[in-house]
């Protein structure tokens, strides 16, 4: 368990402290990097840029409020070892081609390849179709929760002390405290005055408290510890060092010798 919450916590700090590096000047592949994790974002960063380099459309129909893109796709061929194939057959790339419809008035719009379905990202060429929209998000309803960075609560992630005893109540309060905290944080990120004057109340909050607990008496040390450990320290220590154990050659006062000096004598 230690392990997998170690692992997380490492994939948390890479995901939200580093900037990947984009493959597309399209701002909707910034748009999925801010959302989704980084081992999400590489899944969808290559149809963002496959979407770029390997798709294109020709047909566009308009019914009402549906649009009909046929998208066509190239895609690498695999060479053949057959003496018979022309040398020409080793660089073509056979096109295939996928519907996207899309509804303009309410933003749903679907595939025939039914990536989205299947994985819960969307493909290249629906990729293609928002790109020639000059859509730069990614539709809220086609984002999923469990892909997203900040699934995992700071409340849920929190590590508890082993072994003690816990105020169930004073524990509810706290995890409503963190989850707070957390969720003005990110929802601040993107505005730096609003965070500025959020830090601003939360050290004055901090002075208050500090200020509360110079006028209290101060815990002995042992109290502390025990209060930070959740284990109190026995009044008689009833485990004591073995008795009986004597070291080899210690309190003859004579040097062990061995078989090769005993041989000699």
């Amino acid at each position: 368990m230690d392990k997998q919450q170690y692992i997380q916590e490492t994939l948390d700090h890479q995901t939200k402290n580093t900037t990947p590096k984009y493959k597309t000047p399209l701002n909707i592949e910034k748009h999925a990097a801010k959302l989704y994790t980084r081992t999400i974002f590489r899944l969808i960063q290559v149809e963002i840029e496959e979407s770029v380099w390997r798709c294109s459309h020709n047909v566009v129909n308009s019914e009402g409020v549906i649009e009909t893109t046929i998208v066509k796709e190239k895609r690498k061929s695999q060479p053949v070892e057959d003496d018979l194939v022309p040398l020409q057959m080793y660089n073509t790339e056979p096109i295939h081609e996928f519907k996207v419809t899309r509804n303009t008035e309410d933003g749903n719009i679907e595939c025939s390849c039914q990536m989205f379905l299947r994985l819960g990202i969307l493909c290249k060429h629906i990729f293609h179709v928002l790109n020639n929209c000059d859509i730069e998000e990614i539709p809220e309803k086609y984002i999923c929760k469990r892909w997203t960075k900040d699934l995992i609560p700071a409340d849920v992630r929190q590590k508890k002390v082993l072994y003690s005893e816990t105020d169930n109540e004073v524990e509810e309060m706290a995890n409503k405290a963190i989850s707070s905290v957390d969720y003005c944080l990110r929802a601040l990120t993107n505005n730096k005055a609003e965070l500025k004057e959020f830090m601003e109340k939360i050290e004055d909050m901090r002075t208050e408290i500090e200020a509360k607990e110079l006028n209290q008496e101060k815990l002995p040390k042992e109290a502390r510890y025990e209060s930070m450990l959740g284990v109190r320290v026995r009044e008689q220590n009833e485990i004591q060092n073995p008795t009986g154990i004597r070291n080899k050659g210690s309190g003859t006062g004579k040097r062990l010798k061995g078989p090769g000096e005993k041989a000699i004598e």
